[in-house]
């Protein structure tokens, strides 16, 4: 089927169904490590095979500067939240996360960062936000509102389970996922 995919320095996420990734990172040699993830850990096992990363056509790839460490705050390290799109034809949902850097989407298209990236001082910045370029009927102006939300530098608090995004009179209010 269609999957989507995010290049993000070193790194090859492609999104597959029911919650799996797989990740391809490049090491010195110039092969690939993957490894298969999945939200729910009973249902793929991970797994380490050596691989070449096929070409990927420059008008379909989002990348970001790896010498630009994102800064998180400690409450935040680790987790990943999603919030429902207002008004989507098939319930998709905007997706968040804080790991090594912080990685959004939403439903139709990963979206990264080529700029700065921090949670410092309660104000979220993920500068210079790209993305993949795929359409999806009824999702590009959610994706692009979001897109235009976060370029905005929201304040973020984190009540509970549900971090609260706020900026411009706009407020997104994730919900944390397992």
């Amino acid at each position: 089927g269609t999957v989507n995919y995010a290049i993000v320095g070193d790194i090859l996420t492609i999104h597959g169904a029911e919650n799996t990734s797989l990740e391809f990172v490049v090491d010195t040699d110039g092969m690939a490590q993957t490894s298969i993830a999945s939200t729910d850990p009973g249902a793929v096992p991970t797994e380490k095979i050596e691989n070449s990363i096929p070409q990927i056509p420059e008008d379909n790839t989002v990348t970001q500067q790896a010498d630009q460490p994102a800064t998180i705050d400690p409450t935040l390290a680790g987790l990943s939240f999603t919030t429902p799109i207002p008004n989507a034809p098939n319930g998709e949902v905007i997706t968040l996360s804080f790991s090594e850097r912080i990685l959004t989407n939403a439903s139709c298209n990963s979206i990264g960062s080529q700029g700065a990236q921090s949670t410092e001082d309660g104000v979220l910045t993920v500068g210079n936000l790209v993305s993949t370029r795929m359409f999806c009927e009824g999702l590009s102006d959610a994706e692009r509102a979001w897109m235009d939300f976060l370029q905005s530098k929201p304040t973020w608090t984190l009540d509970g389970a549900t971090l609260i995004l706020t900026s411009v009179g706009t407020t997104y209010s994730l919900t944390a996922t397992p």
